[in-house]
C-alpha cells in the first residue's frame, strides 16, 4: 500500500495537439487534463487506443514533438536537487547487443554510464551489476547469451541497462513493458518494477493495455484516458470500485470494475457525465513542495 503522499510530478490543464501532415489544421490529442503521481510509487496509464496515453507519457518525460498550449502546466518536486528521468521504449529489445551475456551487457552499460569515481570512491561495476540482477530476478541467467533469453527476461534486462547508473532516475517512464508477454512473465516484470520504486524512491510511470486483476492489484495508482484525450479516472487502485458505485456505472459483483471503465473509455465524447472533480482539480493539490516547469525540459536531466 502506498504511504508516501509527496507528489513527484503533476500536470494541470494539459492541452496537446498535433498538426496534420497537410495543411495547418491541428488535431487535439490531450484535452485539458490534470493529474499527479507520487514518490515511491508504481503508476499506470491506460485507455482506449488513440486516447493519448503514450502521448501523455512522452509529454511528462519532455520527449515529445507535439504542440503544448500556453495554459498547460507541469510541476515537479522542487525538494529533489537533481531530477533525473529515463524513458524506456516498447521496442527497447531491438537495441540490445546480441552475442553478449546478460552480465556482460550490464557491465558495459555501467562503465558507459558511470565515471571512474563517484563521491571520492571508485565505482564498483561488479556490485552495481550484481545488485541490478538481484532486483530484476535475472541473477540465474547472468551467463546466458542475450540471444537465448525469453521475452520476459529481455524486458527486465532492458530495464536493468537503464538503471546501472549510480544516480538512479527519480522518474522512470516505460512504454508498454508487458506487451507480448505471457501472464507469468508480465507479473514478474511488474513485481520487479514495484520493488524498484520502493528501493530507489522512484516514481515509475508505465503505459499498458488492459491488465488482469492480479496485475491491476500491483499498481498504486491508475490514470485512465477516454478517446479524445479526456480524463476518465485518476486515483488509487483501491478507490476504483467506490468511484464506479458513486457514478452509478453498471457493474455487478462478477465483473471487474476496470473492465467497465475501459468500455467507457472507447466512447469518447459520448461518455456519461462522470463526477470527476476530485481527479481533475489538481490546483487543490499544488503545494510548496512543487515547482512549475517553465518549459518542457527545465529542471529535468
Amino acid at each position: 500500500m502506498l504511504t508516501n503522499n509527496q507528489i513527484s510530478i503533476a500536470w494541470k490543464d494539459l492541452n496537446v495537439s498535433v498538426k496534420s501532415l497537410f495543411g495547418k489544421n491541428e488535431t487535439t490529442i490531450l484535452s485539458g487534463i490534470s493529474g499527479e503521481f507520487y514518490e515511491k510509487s508504481l503508476n499506470v496509464l491506460m485507455g482506449a487506443s488513440g486516447s493519448g496515453k503514450s502521448k501523455l507519457l512522452k509529454c511528462l518525460n519532455a520527449s515529445n514533438n507535439y504542440i503544448i498550449s500556453s495554459e498547460s502546466k507541469i510541476y515537479v518536486n522542487k525538494n529533489v536537487t537533481n531530477i533525473r528521468k529515463c524513458f524506456i521504449y516498447q521496442n527497447q529489445s531491438q537495441r540490445l547487443m546480441t552475442g553478449l551475456t546478460v552480465s556482460q551487457a550490464l557491465t558495459y552499460s555501467s562503465k558507459l554510464k558511470n565515471p571512474i569515481q563517484y563521491n571520492d570512491q571508485k565505482v564498483d561495476h561488479k556490485k552495481i551489476v550484481s545488485d541490478i540482477m538481484q532486483e530484476l530476478l535475472i541473477s540465474d541467467i547472468k551467463d546466458n547469451k542475450i540471444d537465448n533469453c525469453s521475452g520476459g527476461q529481455i524486458k527486465r534486462l532492458s530495464i536493468g541497462l537503464e538503471l546501472t547508473s549510480v544516480c538512479k532516475p527519480y522518474l522512470l517512464f516505460i512504454d508498454e513493458p508487458t506487451t507480448g508477454l505471457d501472464t507469468h512473465s508480465a507479473i514478474m516484470v511488474i513485481s520487479c518494477l514495484k520493488q524498484l520504486s520502493r528501493n530507489h524512491n522512484m516514481s515509475i510511470i508505465i503505459s499498458i493495455h488492459q491488465p488482469n486483476n492480479e496485475l491491476y492489484q500491483m499498481f498504486d495508482t491508475i490514470y485512465v484516458l477516454a478517446k479524445g484525450g479526456q480524463t476518465l479516472y485518476s486515483g488509487f487502485t483501491n478507490n476504483l470500485y467506490q468511484f464506479i458505485t458513486d457514478n452509478q456505472i453498471e457493474c455487478n459483483k462478477n465483473q471487474f470494475p476496470l473492465d467497465m471503465l475501459m468500455k467507457l473509455s472507447y466512447n469518447g465524447n459520448d461518455i456519461p457525465n462522470i463526477n470527476n472533480n476530485k481527479q481533475t482539480k489538481i490546483t487543490n493539490n499544488i503545494n510548496n513542495n512543487l515547482i512549475l516547469m517553465k518549459s518542457q525540459s527545465v529542471g529535468i536531466q
